[in-house]
Protein backbone atom coordinates (compact mmCIF):
# COMPACT_ATOMS: atom_id res chain seq x y z
CA UNK A 1 0.00 0.00 0.00
CA UNK A 2 1.23 3.27 -1.38
CA UNK A 3 1.70 5.72 1.86
CA UNK A 4 3.80 8.61 0.63
CA UNK A 5 7.09 6.82 1.59
CA UNK A 6 8.68 9.23 -1.13
CA UNK A 7 8.68 11.62 1.30
CA UNK A 8 10.55 9.61 3.66
CA UNK A 9 13.19 8.52 1.43
CA UNK A 10 13.98 11.86 0.03
CA UNK A 11 14.42 13.94 3.82
CA UNK A 12 10.85 15.96 3.03
CA UNK A 13 11.26 17.25 6.14
CA UNK A 14 7.89 17.33 7.04
CA UNK A 15 7.26 18.15 10.46
CA UNK A 16 5.54 17.20 13.29
CA UNK A 17 4.87 17.64 16.96
CA UNK A 18 3.71 14.01 18.69
CA UNK A 19 4.01 14.68 22.70
CA UNK A 20 1.97 13.47 25.48
CA UNK A 21 -1.73 12.17 25.31
CA UNK A 22 -2.99 15.63 24.88
CA UNK A 23 -1.66 15.93 21.05
CA UNK A 24 -4.17 13.02 19.56
CA UNK A 25 -7.75 13.13 19.35
CA UNK A 26 -9.65 10.05 21.45
CA UNK A 27 -13.42 9.57 22.70
CA UNK A 28 -12.45 8.57 26.15
CA UNK A 29 -12.71 10.87 29.33
CA UNK A 30 -15.54 12.40 31.42
CA UNK A 31 -15.04 16.11 29.99
CA UNK A 32 -15.60 16.08 26.03
CA UNK A 33 -13.76 19.30 24.18
CA UNK A 34 -15.15 19.74 20.59
CA UNK A 35 -13.24 20.60 16.98
CA UNK A 36 -15.47 21.99 14.85
CA UNK A 37 -14.38 23.54 11.24
CA UNK A 38 -16.32 24.33 8.21
CA UNK A 39 -14.65 23.62 4.51
CA UNK A 40 -16.15 25.33 1.72
CA UNK A 41 -14.92 25.76 -2.14
CA UNK A 42 -14.59 29.24 -3.98
CA UNK A 43 -14.49 29.98 -7.16
CA UNK A 44 -12.75 32.55 -9.60
CA UNK A 45 -15.75 34.68 -9.13
CA UNK A 46 -16.03 34.47 -5.56
CA UNK A 47 -18.81 31.97 -5.73
CA UNK A 48 -19.05 29.90 -2.28
CA UNK A 49 -20.25 26.12 -1.55
CA UNK A 50 -20.26 23.89 1.24
CA UNK A 51 -17.67 21.01 0.58
CA UNK A 52 -20.04 18.07 0.72
CA UNK A 53 -17.53 15.75 -0.29
CA UNK A 54 -14.43 16.56 1.99
CA UNK A 55 -13.06 15.10 5.17
CA UNK A 56 -11.13 15.22 8.01
CA UNK A 57 -8.82 12.70 9.17
CA UNK A 58 -7.74 12.55 12.83
CA UNK A 59 -4.44 11.04 13.53
CA UNK A 60 -2.58 8.80 16.21
CA UNK A 61 0.54 9.87 17.59
CA UNK A 62 1.99 8.25 14.90
CA UNK A 63 0.15 9.76 12.17
CA UNK A 64 -1.85 7.03 11.33
CA UNK A 65 -5.64 7.26 10.83
CA UNK A 66 -7.57 7.48 13.92
CA UNK A 67 -10.73 8.27 12.44
CA UNK A 68 -12.01 9.35 9.09
CA UNK A 69 -14.73 11.86 9.48
CA UNK A 70 -16.72 12.85 6.33
CA UNK A 71 -18.15 16.30 6.17
CA UNK A 72 -22.06 17.10 6.31
CA UNK A 73 -24.22 18.56 3.83
CA UNK A 74 -23.24 21.75 4.98
CA UNK A 75 -19.61 21.41 4.73
CA UNK A 76 -19.14 20.78 8.48
CA UNK A 77 -16.92 18.75 10.42
CA UNK A 78 -17.46 18.14 14.49
CA UNK A 79 -14.68 15.95 16.27
CA UNK A 80 -15.28 15.24 20.27
CA UNK A 81 -12.33 14.35 22.57
CA UNK A 82 -11.21 14.87 26.24
CA UNK A 83 -8.26 15.91 24.71
CA UNK A 84 -7.13 19.57 24.67
CA UNK A 85 -5.18 19.03 21.44
CA UNK A 86 -5.50 17.30 18.25
CA UNK A 87 -3.74 16.55 14.85
CA UNK A 88 -5.41 16.72 11.85
CA UNK A 89 -5.75 16.80 8.42
CA UNK A 90 -8.57 18.00 5.79
CA UNK A 91 -8.99 16.43 2.65
CA UNK A 92 -10.65 18.50 0.10
CA UNK A 93 -10.45 17.92 -3.84
CA UNK A 94 -10.18 20.50 -7.35
CA UNK A 95 -12.69 20.84 -9.97
CA UNK A 96 -10.43 19.61 -12.89
CA UNK A 97 -9.13 16.96 -14.09
CA UNK A 98 -5.26 15.55 -13.82
CA UNK A 99 -4.83 12.01 -15.26
CA UNK A 100 -8.41 11.80 -15.00
CA UNK A 101 -8.35 12.41 -11.38
CA UNK A 102 -9.99 15.20 -8.98
CA UNK A 103 -6.20 15.97 -7.27
CA UNK A 104 -6.41 16.26 -3.78
CA UNK A 105 -5.79 18.88 -1.46
CA UNK A 106 -4.46 17.74 2.43
CA UNK A 107 -3.72 20.49 4.78
CA UNK A 108 -2.67 19.10 7.84
CA UNK A 109 -2.45 20.58 11.73
CA UNK A 110 -0.08 19.50 14.11
CA UNK A 111 -1.48 19.70 17.75
CA UNK A 112 -4.27 22.03 17.35
CA UNK A 113 -6.41 22.86 19.97
CA UNK A 114 -9.60 21.23 20.50
CA UNK A 115 -12.15 24.72 19.78
CA UNK A 116 -14.87 26.22 17.23
CA UNK A 117 -11.73 26.55 14.05
CA UNK A 118 -11.73 28.58 11.82
CA UNK A 119 -13.23 28.07 8.11
CA UNK A 120 -11.17 26.15 5.62
CA UNK A 121 -11.31 27.45 1.82
CA UNK A 122 -9.97 25.72 -1.35
CA UNK A 123 -9.95 27.77 -4.15
CA UNK A 124 -10.12 26.50 -7.73
CA UNK A 125 -10.31 27.65 -11.25
CA UNK A 126 -13.92 26.47 -11.58
CA UNK A 127 -15.65 29.00 -14.24
CA UNK A 128 -18.66 26.89 -15.06
CA UNK A 129 -20.93 29.28 -12.70
CA UNK A 130 -19.28 32.53 -13.63
CA UNK A 131 -20.58 35.23 -16.16
CA UNK A 132 -17.51 37.16 -17.55
CA UNK A 133 -16.79 39.26 -20.37
CA UNK A 134 -14.20 41.39 -22.13
CA UNK A 135 -14.12 44.79 -23.45
CA UNK A 136 -11.95 47.57 -23.90
CA UNK A 137 -10.21 50.14 -21.67
CA UNK A 138 -8.31 53.12 -22.07
CA UNK A 139 -6.43 55.39 -19.83
CA UNK A 140 -5.25 59.05 -19.89
CA UNK A 141 -2.69 60.59 -17.93
CA UNK A 142 -2.49 64.36 -16.55
CA UNK A 143 0.66 65.03 -17.97
CA UNK A 144 2.39 64.37 -21.86
CA UNK A 145 5.29 61.68 -21.06
CA UNK A 146 5.99 58.14 -22.42
CA UNK A 147 4.34 55.18 -20.48
CA UNK A 148 7.25 53.05 -18.83
CA UNK A 149 5.15 50.40 -17.74
CA UNK A 150 1.29 49.68 -16.92
CA UNK A 151 -1.11 47.03 -15.13
CA UNK A 152 -4.98 46.39 -14.22
CA UNK A 153 -5.78 45.09 -10.73
CA UNK A 154 -9.31 43.50 -10.27
CA UNK A 155 -9.28 41.72 -13.56
CA UNK A 156 -8.94 37.75 -14.81
CA UNK A 157 -6.90 38.79 -17.75
CA UNK A 158 -5.49 42.19 -18.86
CA UNK A 159 -5.67 41.32 -22.35
CA UNK A 160 -3.45 43.27 -24.76
CA UNK A 161 -1.35 46.59 -23.98
CA UNK A 162 -0.69 49.25 -26.22
CA UNK A 163 1.56 52.07 -24.36
CA UNK A 164 1.54 55.74 -25.76
CA UNK A 165 2.49 58.97 -25.00
CA UNK A 166 0.35 60.03 -22.17
CA UNK A 167 -1.67 57.11 -22.28
CA UNK A 168 -2.17 52.95 -22.40
CA UNK A 169 -4.69 51.03 -24.05
CA UNK A 170 -5.85 47.92 -22.54
CA UNK A 171 -7.12 45.90 -25.51
CA UNK A 172 -9.63 42.43 -24.56
CA UNK A 173 -9.73 43.03 -20.96
CA UNK A 174 -11.79 39.80 -19.42
CA UNK A 175 -13.54 40.16 -16.07
CA UNK A 176 -16.19 38.08 -14.32
CA UNK A 177 -18.78 39.00 -11.85
CA UNK A 178 -18.90 38.59 -8.42
CA UNK A 179 -21.25 36.24 -6.13
CA UNK A 180 -23.36 39.03 -5.96
CA UNK A 181 -23.60 39.47 -9.49
CA UNK A 182 -21.77 42.78 -9.39
CA UNK A 183 -18.67 43.75 -12.05
CA UNK A 184 -15.28 43.98 -10.24
CA UNK A 185 -13.70 46.97 -8.81
CA UNK A 186 -10.77 47.47 -11.16
CA UNK A 187 -8.01 49.48 -10.94
CA UNK A 188 -5.31 51.29 -13.15
CA UNK A 189 -1.24 51.96 -12.26
CA UNK A 190 0.39 53.53 -14.80
CA UNK A 191 4.17 54.92 -14.24
CA UNK A 192 5.94 57.00 -17.07
CA UNK A 193 9.55 57.52 -17.91
CA UNK A 194 10.23 59.96 -15.55
CA UNK A 195 9.22 58.13 -12.91
CA UNK A 196 5.94 59.44 -12.06
CA UNK A 197 3.11 57.32 -11.27
CA UNK A 198 -0.49 57.70 -11.63
CA UNK A 199 -4.02 55.84 -10.66
CA UNK A 200 -7.18 55.39 -11.41
CA UNK A 201 -10.13 53.85 -9.93
CA UNK A 202 -12.48 52.13 -12.37
CA UNK A 203 -15.84 51.08 -10.45
CA UNK A 204 -17.92 49.78 -13.42
CA UNK A 205 -15.50 48.52 -15.93
CA UNK A 206 -18.52 46.87 -18.03
CA UNK A 207 -19.72 50.51 -19.03
CA UNK A 208 -16.75 52.43 -18.80
CA UNK A 209 -14.17 52.84 -22.02
CA UNK A 210 -11.99 55.42 -20.99
CA UNK A 211 -10.75 56.91 -17.82
CA UNK A 212 -8.54 59.57 -16.37
CA UNK A 213 -5.59 58.43 -14.31
CA UNK A 214 -5.67 61.71 -11.69
CA UNK A 215 -4.79 59.66 -8.45
CA UNK A 216 -1.08 61.16 -8.13
CA UNK A 217 1.22 58.12 -6.19
CA UNK A 218 2.47 59.09 -3.37
CA UNK A 219 6.59 57.47 -3.27
CA UNK A 220 7.44 55.37 -0.06
CA UNK A 221 10.61 56.19 2.00
CA UNK A 222 11.44 52.41 2.36
CA UNK A 223 14.87 50.86 3.89
CA UNK A 224 15.34 47.67 3.46
CA UNK A 225 17.67 44.73 3.82
CA UNK A 226 16.39 42.89 1.02
CA UNK A 227 17.00 44.19 -1.98
CA UNK A 228 13.53 43.89 -4.23
CA UNK A 229 9.73 45.72 -2.87
CA UNK A 230 6.33 45.72 -3.75
CA UNK A 231 3.49 47.49 -2.55
CA UNK A 232 -0.06 46.97 -2.50
CA UNK A 233 -3.09 49.22 -1.66
CA UNK A 234 -6.36 47.66 -0.33
CA UNK A 235 -9.66 47.93 -1.22
CA UNK A 236 -12.55 46.13 0.57
CA UNK A 237 -9.87 43.06 1.80
CA UNK A 238 -8.40 42.80 -2.07
CA UNK A 239 -4.99 44.10 -3.04
CA UNK A 240 -5.19 47.16 -5.88
CA UNK A 241 -2.27 49.63 -7.23
CA UNK A 242 0.35 46.29 -7.42
CA UNK A 243 4.11 48.19 -8.09
CA UNK A 244 6.97 46.80 -6.92
CA UNK A 245 10.76 47.83 -7.90
CA UNK A 246 14.19 45.94 -7.98
CA UNK A 247 17.96 46.91 -6.59
CA UNK A 248 16.39 50.46 -5.30
CA UNK A 249 16.51 52.01 -8.70
CA UNK A 250 12.88 53.43 -8.92
CA UNK A 251 10.02 54.94 -6.49
CA UNK A 252 7.34 52.84 -5.11
CA UNK A 253 3.81 54.17 -4.47
CA UNK A 254 0.71 54.03 -2.61
CA UNK A 255 -2.80 55.70 -3.70
CA UNK A 256 -4.97 58.03 -1.60
CA UNK A 257 -8.34 57.51 -2.23
CA UNK A 258 -11.47 57.08 -0.30
CA UNK A 259 -11.98 53.52 -1.49
CA UNK A 260 -8.49 52.52 -0.06
CA UNK A 261 -8.27 51.25 3.24
CA UNK A 262 -4.54 50.12 3.88
CA UNK A 263 -1.80 49.44 2.53
CA UNK A 264 1.01 46.77 2.53
CA UNK A 265 4.91 46.84 1.81
CA UNK A 266 6.88 43.75 0.95
CA UNK A 267 10.48 43.95 0.76
CA UNK A 268 12.21 40.06 -0.45
CA UNK A 269 14.89 38.53 -2.17
CA UNK A 270 15.08 34.62 -4.12
CA UNK A 271 18.69 33.32 -3.35
CA UNK A 272 18.98 30.79 -6.48
CA UNK A 273 20.77 27.32 -5.64
CA UNK A 274 23.19 25.78 -8.21
CA UNK A 275 24.81 22.81 -9.32
CA UNK A 276 22.22 19.97 -6.63
CA UNK A 277 22.52 16.95 -9.08
CA UNK A 278 19.06 15.64 -9.61
CA UNK A 279 17.34 19.28 -8.46
CA UNK A 280 15.29 21.51 -11.10
CA UNK A 281 15.17 24.57 -9.59
CA UNK A 282 16.46 25.26 -5.92
CA UNK A 283 15.70 28.49 -4.36
CA UNK A 284 15.60 30.77 -0.91
CA UNK A 285 12.71 33.14 -0.59
CA UNK A 286 12.96 36.02 2.50
CA UNK A 287 10.56 38.27 2.77
CA UNK A 288 9.33 41.06 5.36
CA UNK A 289 6.33 43.15 5.24
CA UNK A 290 4.26 45.55 7.30
CA UNK A 291 0.76 47.07 6.87
CA UNK A 292 -0.70 50.32 7.66
CA UNK A 293 -2.37 53.30 6.43
CA UNK A 294 -0.40 55.83 6.96
CA UNK A 295 1.86 56.65 3.45
CA UNK A 296 4.17 59.34 5.72
CA UNK A 297 6.38 57.48 7.47
CA UNK A 298 9.81 55.83 7.00
CA UNK A 299 9.21 52.09 6.26
CA UNK A 300 12.12 49.83 8.22
CA UNK A 301 12.14 46.27 6.40
CA UNK A 302 14.45 43.44 8.59
CA UNK A 303 15.75 40.47 6.18
CA UNK A 304 15.05 37.47 8.38
CA UNK A 305 17.09 34.22 8.23
CA UNK A 306 16.45 30.51 8.81
CA UNK A 307 19.19 27.43 9.89
CA UNK A 308 18.30 25.37 7.25
CA UNK A 309 20.72 23.33 7.71
CA UNK A 310 19.92 22.82 11.61
CA UNK A 311 16.59 22.14 10.81
CA UNK A 312 17.63 19.68 8.05
CA UNK A 313 19.58 17.79 10.66
CA UNK A 314 17.51 17.54 13.24
CA UNK A 315 14.44 16.30 11.12
CA UNK A 316 16.72 13.99 8.88
CA UNK A 317 15.68 10.83 10.34
CA UNK A 318 13.75 10.11 13.56
CA UNK A 319 13.85 12.53 16.58
CA UNK A 320 13.13 15.66 17.76
CA UNK A 321 13.48 19.32 15.42
CA UNK A 322 13.70 23.11 16.39
CA UNK A 323 13.91 26.12 14.70
CA UNK A 324 15.97 28.56 16.14
CA UNK A 325 13.58 31.88 16.70
CA UNK A 326 15.62 34.76 15.93
CA UNK A 327 13.12 36.83 13.89
CA UNK A 328 9.83 36.18 15.46
CA UNK A 329 8.67 33.06 13.58
CA UNK A 330 5.44 31.63 14.83
CA UNK A 331 5.45 28.43 13.04
CA UNK A 332 6.80 26.08 10.30
CA UNK A 333 5.59 25.63 6.79
CA UNK A 334 5.64 22.43 4.97
CA UNK A 335 4.40 21.69 1.52
CA UNK A 336 5.08 18.87 -0.93
CA UNK A 337 3.21 18.62 -4.74
CA UNK A 338 3.63 16.02 -6.62
CA UNK A 339 2.93 16.39 -9.47
CA UNK A 340 1.95 15.64 -13.14
CA UNK A 341 2.66 17.50 -16.16
CA UNK A 342 3.17 20.47 -13.75
CA UNK A 343 -0.20 19.78 -12.30
CA UNK A 344 -0.65 18.76 -8.57
CA UNK A 345 -1.88 15.12 -8.28
CA UNK A 346 -1.37 15.95 -4.77
CA UNK A 347 -1.05 19.45 -2.56
CA UNK A 348 -0.03 19.01 0.78
CA UNK A 349 0.55 21.42 3.14
CA UNK A 350 1.49 21.00 7.05
CA UNK A 351 1.20 23.92 10.01
CA UNK A 352 3.67 22.83 12.36
CA UNK A 353 5.02 24.28 15.54
CA UNK A 354 8.87 25.41 15.62
CA UNK A 355 9.83 22.42 17.72
CA UNK A 356 8.46 19.02 18.48
CA UNK A 357 9.17 15.52 17.29
CA UNK A 358 9.49 14.89 13.85
CA UNK A 359 6.05 13.06 11.61
CA UNK A 360 6.19 8.96 10.81
CA UNK A 361 5.62 9.91 6.99
CA UNK A 362 5.26 6.09 6.27
CA UNK A 363 1.95 6.19 8.51
CA UNK A 364 0.34 8.58 6.63
CA UNK A 365 -2.76 6.75 4.94
CA UNK A 366 -4.80 8.45 2.09
CA UNK A 367 -5.92 6.20 -0.56
CA UNK A 368 -9.31 6.33 0.12
CA UNK A 369 -9.23 9.43 -1.31
CA UNK A 370 -6.47 8.94 -4.17
CA UNK A 371 -5.40 5.83 -5.13
CA UNK A 372 -1.95 4.43 -5.02
CA UNK A 373 -1.83 3.47 -8.37
CA UNK A 374 -2.62 7.22 -9.29
CA UNK A 375 0.16 8.28 -7.37
CA UNK A 376 2.65 5.28 -8.16
CA UNK A 377 2.21 5.64 -11.97
CA UNK A 378 1.57 9.42 -12.85
CA UNK A 379 3.62 11.59 -10.78
CA UNK A 380 6.47 13.11 -12.22
CA UNK A 381 7.73 15.64 -10.88
CA UNK A 382 7.81 17.09 -6.99
CA UNK A 383 7.79 20.46 -5.48
CA UNK A 384 9.41 21.02 -1.85
CA UNK A 385 8.61 24.06 0.46
CA UNK A 386 9.85 24.36 4.03
CA UNK A 387 9.86 27.14 5.89
CA UNK A 388 8.86 29.29 8.82
CA UNK A 389 6.68 32.53 9.34
CA UNK A 390 5.35 34.90 11.74
CA UNK A 391 4.16 38.31 12.95
CA UNK A 392 5.13 40.80 15.43
CA UNK A 393 1.98 40.34 17.54
CA UNK A 394 1.92 36.85 18.09
CA UNK A 395 3.56 34.42 20.53
CA UNK A 396 3.90 31.62 18.84
CA UNK A 397 2.32 28.35 17.62
CA UNK A 398 -0.97 28.19 19.49
CA UNK A 399 -1.38 31.65 19.66
CA UNK A 400 -1.43 31.80 15.74
CA UNK A 401 -3.92 28.91 15.51
CA UNK A 402 -6.34 30.61 18.19
CA UNK A 403 -6.04 34.17 17.22
CA UNK A 404 -6.44 33.81 13.75
CA UNK A 405 -10.04 32.52 13.69
CA UNK A 406 -12.64 34.66 12.21
CA UNK A 407 -9.40 36.61 11.13
CA UNK A 408 -10.12 39.49 8.22
CA UNK A 409 -7.94 41.26 6.08
CA UNK A 410 -8.63 44.65 8.00
CA UNK A 411 -7.14 43.06 11.02
CA UNK A 412 -4.11 43.69 9.16
CA UNK A 413 -3.45 46.86 11.17
CA UNK A 414 -4.21 45.08 14.16
CA UNK A 415 -0.81 45.41 15.87
CA UNK A 416 -0.90 41.56 15.92
CA UNK A 417 -1.03 41.14 12.58
CA UNK A 418 0.61 44.69 11.20
CA UNK A 419 4.47 43.06 10.91
CA UNK A 420 5.22 39.76 8.91
CA UNK A 421 8.44 37.86 8.18
CA UNK A 422 8.67 34.80 6.38
CA UNK A 423 11.44 32.61 4.92
CA UNK A 424 11.31 29.43 2.75
CA UNK A 425 13.53 26.77 1.28
CA UNK A 426 11.91 25.44 -2.29
CA UNK A 427 13.27 22.94 -4.61
CA UNK A 428 11.56 21.15 -7.90
CA UNK A 429 12.36 18.20 -9.31
CA UNK A 430 11.34 16.64 -12.56
CA UNK A 431 11.60 13.49 -14.59
CA UNK A 432 11.23 11.22 -11.70
CA UNK A 433 9.04 8.50 -10.43
CA UNK A 434 8.72 7.27 -6.80
CA UNK A 435 10.92 4.59 -7.04
CA UNK A 436 13.60 7.22 -8.09
CA UNK A 437 13.20 9.43 -5.10
CA UNK A 438 15.47 7.55 -2.31
CA UNK A 439 18.86 8.00 -3.74
CA UNK A 440 18.33 10.54 -6.36
CA UNK A 441 19.53 13.74 -3.50
CA UNK A 442 19.45 14.95 -0.02
CA UNK A 443 17.87 17.98 0.63
CA UNK A 444 21.57 18.88 3.18
CA UNK A 445 23.18 19.20 -0.53
CA UNK A 446 20.70 21.54 -1.38
CA UNK A 447 21.57 23.66 1.60
CA UNK A 448 25.53 23.93 1.47
CA UNK A 449 24.92 24.50 -2.96
CA UNK A 450 26.53 27.75 -4.10
CA UNK A 451 23.94 30.18 -3.83
CA UNK A 452 23.62 33.87 -5.76
CA UNK A 453 20.39 36.51 -5.00
CA UNK A 454 18.92 37.38 -8.09
CA UNK A 455 19.61 41.04 -7.64
CA UNK A 456 23.00 39.86 -8.20
CA UNK A 457 25.41 38.63 -11.16
CA UNK A 458 26.04 34.67 -11.47
CA UNK A 459 29.68 36.06 -11.53
CA UNK A 460 29.54 36.49 -7.59
CA UNK A 461 29.10 32.97 -7.01
CA UNK A 462 31.04 31.68 -4.20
Amino acid sequence: MYKLSVVAGVSLLLIGCGGGAGSIGGNGGSTQNTLSLTLKYENICGQVTPATDAAIIIHKNDMSNEKIIMANANGQVEYKSSASTVTFSTIMRDTNLVANTHPVYMRTFIDHPMINADEVVLYNQDESSCTCQTSDLKVNLPVNAFVETARLSGVRSTGNMQMEVGSVFFSNVEYCQNSAGQWPLVTAFVKTIQNEAFGAIVNDIASVSEVEANLPGVPLSISADDPNVQVYSWIEGNSYFRNYDHNYSNDVYGFEADEVDFYSIDAYDFTDIYDVEGVDLALILTSSAVYTDNLYQNFYLQKPELDYLALVEIIDGPGNYAVEDNYGYDYVVVSLDANYANEPLLSWNIIAPLSGNAINVDNIEISQFISDSVLENYVDGTLISIGARGYAGINGYQDYLTKMIGREPADSLNSLWSKRVYSSMTISMSGMNFADFSSAMSLKNVVNAKRVSRSQPKSTIQ
